[in-house]
Parts: structure tokens; sequence; C-alpha cells
């Protein structure tokens, strides 16, 4: 998956493989091995490709299709309604991790008695008996 995404990649920026090697300052041989798929990159050199297409590392090694880096915020931030961004911000404030959890935990039980799908007084989520002690 990666010599194919590579090379199209390439050929898509209208490229050869020498203007590619000269580029990211390896042989010619080295590039072609890559797309050829008889080498595979070492991490920094998959990060250097990607970065220069623009793309993911994930997209590169064929985990996922999006062939454009996502940026999380214009995705999430969006959908979220303004009490939800707000409780978002409060959360990250929050740094440790152990907090993080107890906050969840305690917001579950708020939500849980305001919807009335409180179960029981014990219940809670996987989440929030994580490291809680």
């Amino acid at each position: 998956m990666l010599s194919e995404r590579l090379r199209k990649l390439r050929e898509n920026s209208n490229l050869t493989q020498k203007d590619a090697a000269g580029i990211f300052d390896i042989s010619r041989e080295r590039y072609n091995q890559y797309e050829t798929g008889k080498r595979r990159p070492d991490y920094d050199t998959l990060i250097i490709f990607a970065d220069y297409f623009n793309v993911s590392t994930d997209y590169l090694l064929g985990r996922t299709d999006y062939s454009e880096t996502p940026n999380y915020q214009e995705i999430l931030i969006p959908t979220l309604t303004e009490n939800e961004q707000e409780l978002l911000v409060l959360f990250r404030n929050v740094k440790n991790e152990k907090e993080q959890y107890k906050l969840i935990g305690r917001f579950e039980e708020i939500i849980s008695q305001m919807t009335g799908d409180f179960k029981s007084n014990n219940a809670q989520s996987t989440l929030s008996k994580k490291n809680v002690g």
C-alpha cells in the first residue's frame, strides 16, 4: 500500500523519482525501492514523506483512505453545542488524568440523576472507574 500511495503522490505532484529523491535527500535507487516495495522507510522518513505531500502517515500506510491530514478541531468543534464546547474546555483544563477520571464519574452521576437513568448508586463507566483511587 505504501509503495502505491507514494508513487501516486509523486506522480500527482508532477515529480520524477529523481526529483523526489533530491527533495528527500536520498538516492534515486533508494527512493525507487520505496515505490516498488523492496524497502520500507524508517519512521523519520515516513514522516518526512507525509509532511511533504501533506498527508497523514496513516494514509501512506493504508490505514485510512483520507489523503488529507485531518484537522480534528475543524471536524469536532463545529458539531458541538456551545455548552459542550464549554465543558470540553473546562475538562481540558484539568491536567491530572486521575482527576479527569473522577470528574467523568461525577459528571455521569449528575447526568444519571437528572435523566433518571441511574440504575444503581454504584454504576460507573469503565472510564470513570479507571485509575480512581
